[in-house]
């Protein structure tokens, strides 16, 4: 019972993490494009110290 129960979780983790994190790390890609070009484009013509 108990290796079965570790072995099956295993087997199962690794296809589940990567098809719910591919999506999300395209998200955060997006959203951190948007956020990064966004306060860039405002900071250049304003210095980084103020």
């Amino acid at each position: 019972m108990a290796t079965s129960k570790r072995t099956v979780p295993q087997k199962i983790a690794p296809t589940r993490l990567k098809s719910f994190i591919a999506p999300a790390a395209w998200r955060t890609r997006k959203t951190a494009a948007k956020t990064i070009q966004l306060p860039t484009s405002s900071i250049q013509g304003a210095p980084l110290g103020s």
